[in-house]
């Protein structure tokens, strides 16, 4: 099974990234920018941004580690907002615990989301690897690959993974 060391710092920043750049940025919208952040760093760089761990739920793939984080923050992770579905930012993001490359992942992700409604940023999260995992499971690293389409890349990422 292919695994990533999931980046809680990174994870927070890229919330809040995506939050000061999506107007109106509501948890769907995070969750799947998140997604499509992570699938895209994963074809271009063979990892994903932040490691964290994907499960299929009904509207697409929810980001597990990053969801808590929204759920249940700490004392001193008050960096997001949460009135019911929407989200603001309390500060700015600090880009230095990003690369370029997350950034334009991120962007990339952005563009392609923020403009779509609920029911079509649902459809197109509703690719290969969510349809691989059972609902509220995990869905693997692999399945994400497999979506990608790049067998080489797929075979390069299982041999030099390490968690």
């Amino acid at each position: 099974m292919i695994k990533f060391k999931f980046d809680k710092d990174k994870a927070a920043e890229m919330m809040i990234y995506i939050v000061s750049k999506v107007p109106q940025c509501d948890k769907h919208t995070l969750m799947k920018i998140c997604f499509f952040s992570d699938m895209n760093h994963l074809e271009n760089y063979g990892r994903p941004v932040t490691g964290n761990r994907y499960v299929k739920m009904n509207y697409g793939p929810v980001p597990s580690e990053i969801y808590d984080m929204l759920r249940n923050p700490l004392q001193d992770e008050h960096y997001i907002v949460v009135n019911g579905y929407s989200l603001a930012t309390s500060r700015e993001a600090n880009l230095k615990k990003l690369s370029k490359s997350d950034v334009n992942s991120i962007d990339y992700a952005v563009d392609m989301l923020a403009d779509m409604d609920f029911k079509k940023r649902t459809e197109v999260s509703h690719g290969h690897a969510w349809q691989s995992a059972d609902l509220n499971k995990v869905i693997d690293f692999e399945a994400m690959l497999e979506e990608i389409g790049d067998i080489e890349l797929l075979q390069y990422v299982r041999s030099s993974n390490v968690t």
